[in-house]
């Protein structure tokens, strides 16, 4: 270490000290006799030059408050780790039950008016053209059912009000064979009428029977052909 480093150091509180110690009795004298001198030595700021380490608590005194954050980034860096894969499930997930809440509240839109639907006050041996307004409902529990949303949109009723003509549906499971796992193959045969709401007509179509269940299948569970219900309105256009 050179000369010059060590008046940079250490020496320079020597010299605080000894510019203190070295005051002379006739410079005390001086001083008591210049008050305004007094009172301007009095006003000075001390000294800027710190002990080693004073400097430390100052640093720590100015890092403390961004501290504060820790949590925040802490949380940042929690995300971050998520693989990015959780949030595409969880977005995934999340449309498809704002969807499912959608269509239930469409679904319970038309629900409350299915006794009026159905009302039966005449029949007739004819079937009526299918016109805008089609409502597809099961017989059996009387409920509207979700090919409502496979309904093209010249037809989709889109309120209770718009409904003209209900395509009502009673059908029945035969198991038609199996699979390897023991699972069973149904096949789907219905009873389907069409119900013209404005003077509450029922009309029978005929029983229709649905396509067999695939010959092979992936997982588990038993397989159904196809909706006689859903051929017939994609027959008639309306699907």
């Amino acid at each position: 270490m050179d000369d010059k480093d060590n008046k940079r150091g250490f020496t320079g509180l020597s010299d605080l000290t000894s510019n203190v110690e070295s005051v002379s009795p006739k410079q005390q004298v001086n001083h008591t006799k210049s008050p305004g001198r007094v009172k301007v030595e009095a006003n000075r700021e001390p000294d800027s030059r710190q002990l080693p380490g004073e400097g430390d608590a100052s640093i720590r005194k100015s890092v403390t408050p961004a501290s504060s954050g820790g949590l925040f980034s802490g949380i940042g860096k929690l995300l971050l780790a998520i693989p990015w894969q959780l949030y595409l499930v969880g977005g995934v997930a999340g449309y498809f039950y704002y969807q499912d809440t959608m269509e239930d509240r469409v679904i319970d839109s038309f629900q409350g008016k299915i006794g009026y639907y159905l009302t039966r006050s005449a029949d007739s041996n004819s079937t009526p053209r299918l016109i805008p307004g089609v409502l597809p409902v099961d017989l059996k529990t009387r409920a509207v059912d979700r090919m409502y949303f496979r309904l093209k949109d010249a037809y989709k009723p889109k309120s209770a009000a718009d409904v003209s003509s209900v395509v009502g549906f009673k059908c029945s499971d035969e198991v038609v064979g199996s699979y390897s796992d023991g699972a069973s193959g149904y096949q789907k045969s219905c009873d389907i009428y069409v119900i013209e709401v404005g003077n509450h007509t029922w009309s029978y179509v005929g029983n229709f029977t649905g396509s067999e269940p695939p010959d092979s299948k992936k997982g588990s569970g038993s397989r159904t052909g196809s909706h006689p219900a859903r051929d017939y309105l994609r027959k008639a256009g309306v699907m």
